[in-house]
């Protein structure tokens, strides 16, 4: 029975990982201030008040009523679990963000587009948080990241009708396959960011 339970864990952990719902908030209160790089210091002061104001028009969006604006900013606090607590650690918002992207990558055929590009929102400004010390350790890495970043928006343009999108199911196999092609390459290289910045 115990071990029936400790795969059911580990089952649950991976799912959980595997969405990226790891918090890229910390409880500590210096999760800021533990590098030595004050790029990353200044970016992540940067990063968190992005998420605060994020927050606070979460919390207007619900209270009036607005689903589609609640979508949207949820959509861009997705990399943090939506809850912005304590100090942020923008390094662990890019990886959180890179395992969104992957898994709506995975999922592109039924993935609300609306949520995908919120959540695209979310991780180019986790990313800008990370930019200047991935460009001070990188250049090359940062300029296919922004191209990466045009490309996965183009790709998500083509299927934007007025100022919604098309069903996730209506769109064919080949126009999926590409999306999730754009976000793939997207989700990689911001994986790759976050392991040389951190």
């Amino acid at each position: 029975m115990s071990r029936k339970i400790t795969i059911a864990a580990a089952i649950l952990a991976a799912a959980l990982g595997g969405a990226g719902l790891a918090l890229a908030t910390s409880r500590a209160p210096d999760a800021a201030h533990r590098t030595d790089d004050p790029r990353l210091r200044a970016g992540a002061v940067r990063y968190a008040a992005y998420l605060r104001a994020e927050a606070g028009s979460l919390r207007v969006a619900r209270r009036d009523g607005d689903r589609l604006a609640v979508r949207l900013h949820e959509g861009r606090l997705a990399p943090v679990g939506v809850r912005v607590r304590g100090a942020v650690d923008a390094v662990a918002a890019v990886t959180a963000s890179a395992r969104l992207l992957s898994l709506d990558a995975r999922q592109a055929g039924s993935r609300d587009l609306l949520g995908v590009e919120a959540r695209v929102g979310g991780a180019a400004v986790a990313f800008d948080a990370v930019r200047d010390a991935l460009w001070a350790r990188d250049k090359g890495l940062t300029g296919s990241i922004d191209e990466r970043l045009a490309g996965l928006r183009a790709e998500l343009d083509r299927h934007r009708r007025g100022e919604r999108f098309r069903g996730a199911r209506t769109i064919p196999t080949a126009d999926r396959r590409r999306l999730a092609a754009a976000l793939d390459a997207y989700a990689w290289r911001l994986s790759l960011a976050a392991e040389r910045v951190g």
